[in-house]
């Protein structure tokens, strides 16, 4: 309900506090550590990123970066970037709507070598937007500068992170980019690293998913590895809950086998919470829906004890299930402890 959205607060973690942490991670047997974006950019999700080639100096530096790979591979655990290339942030490098930056932006200048990136209604104050959210300008994925740059060049931004100790993508707001666009990107992941991983985040069934009025080729190969499995998140919580039976959830699962190709069901990115939706130790205790509710009411909702233990003895029964069905388990952190 805000005119502007700013998530400016921060806690501290760094990716060398990721690198200390490791030996607990791989005591959990943890083998992927997916980070969420770690580009400089204006906020502390960096969703909005600012620059694709600089660690957000409140996190570390590409040294750190690449430090925190190698002892990682040592362990046996991959680390796994978020690529957003939906957007960029209007206080970026590429657009520098703000003046961040020294040098011209698309939004300072027609001249700016990012110019074509974008698609101005009225030039410079009305430009298409991620859903509206003036601090997100949308990319033109069809741009052959944007795609060399991105994608395609030997040292594009999907190359170079791989090349820097990567193992794959998680690719943000998959549903934004063509087809086209995330088979350019699963090509140079692919040649670049060939056992990378690109995963999609698609909500739906990613074999039955239209968007923007065409048919998904997602499930058909070449384009994603695997994709975040939410209707399975949603299913056992619906199940554990009571909203559903066993029936049902049944019927879930057998639709589930049925539709996916064995590649990509055998490698379902299995979450029961995520940086998008409540935690699942909230979901199980309370009957709430935080869409409901507004910021202040969900800063000061605080489960009870009695809540509190009955979402723990259901976590585990979700644990079973999320552990035991096929795909690959993927816990965020925090839940291990309960949060």
């Amino acid at each position: 309900g805000k005119k502007n959205y700013n998530p400016c607060d921060y806690f501290g973690g760094t990716l060398k506090g990721i690198e200390e942490s490791l030996g607990y991670l791989q005591g959990l047997g943890v083998s992927v550590v997916y980070l969420n974006p770690v580009f400089e950019a204006a906020s502390n999700h960096r969703y909005n990123t600012a620059d694709y080639f600089s660690i957000d100096p409140v996190l570390g530096s590409e040294a750190d970066f690449e430090s925190l790979c190698r002892k990682a591979d040592d362990l046996d655990i991959r680390i796994i970037l978020d690529g957003v290339f939906s957007h960029t942030g209007s206080d970026s490098i590429y657009f520098n709507r703000d003046g961040a930056y020294e040098s011209p932006g698309a939004a300072n200048s027609p001249d700016s070598p990012y110019y074509s990136w974008y698609k101005f209604k009225h030039y410079p104050d009305q430009y298409q937007c991620w859903w509206g959210f003036k601090s997100l300008p949308e990319i033109n994925e069809d741009e052959p500068c944007w795609q060399h740059f991105a994608v395609t060049d030997e040292d594009s931004v999907i190359r170079h992170w791989l090349k820097a100790g990567a193992q794959g993508y998680r690719l943000d707001v998959a549903d934004e980019l063509p087809d086209h666009v995330l088979a350019m990107i699963y090509a140079a992941a692919k040649q670049t690293k060939p056992e990378a991983v690109v995963i999609g985040e698609v909500w739906e069934d990613a074999t039955t998913k239209y968007s923007y009025g065409v048919k998904r080729r997602y499930a058909l190969g070449g384009i994603l590895d695997s994709v975040m499995n939410y209707p399975l998140r949603a299913a056992v919580i619906s199940f554990l809950k009571g909203r559903s039976d066993a029936c049902d959830l049944k019927y879930f699962l057998v639709d589930q086998a049925a539709n996916y190709p064995g590649p990509m069901y055998y490698a379902l990115t299995n979450l029961l919470s995520s940086h998008d939706v409540e935690r699942v130790r909230t979901a199980l205790s309370a009957r709430i829906d935080p869409h409901e509710m507004s910021r202040e009411q969900q800063a000061s909702f605080i489960i009870s004890d009695s809540q509190n233990k009955k979402g723990a003895r259901r976590q585990r029964l979700a644990a079973v299930l999320q552990y035991s069905l096929p795909g690959v388990p993927c816990v965020y952190y925090g839940d291990e402890r309960g949060m």
